[in-house]
């Protein structure tokens, strides 16, 4: 069997993510950098970006959506 996933602390993956977010590069290239995998990179992205959007709040009466132009429906 191989060696056991490594744990990282919750302040590594919010570097990371700030880092990945900043450099306009892949997940693989950071994720080099950092010793990581670029899986978990992309996974800690992904989960940032939703608890971002569970923070966006709104003074509309239409419900905030993260999604993009192409979640939208016309009508």
């Amino acid at each position: 069997m191989g060696a056991p996933s490594p744990r990282y602390t919750a302040e590594f993956k919010q570097k990371a993510v700030e880092l990945y977010k900043k450099s306009g590069t892949t997940y693989a290239e950071v994720a080099r950098g950092l010793d990581c995998d670029a899986r978990g990179l992309s996974d800690w992205v992904k989960k940032a970006d939703a608890a971002d959007c569970g923070r966006a709040t709104t003074r509309s009466r239409w419900p905030r959506t993260c999604a993009g132009p192409s979640a939208r429906t016309s009508g």
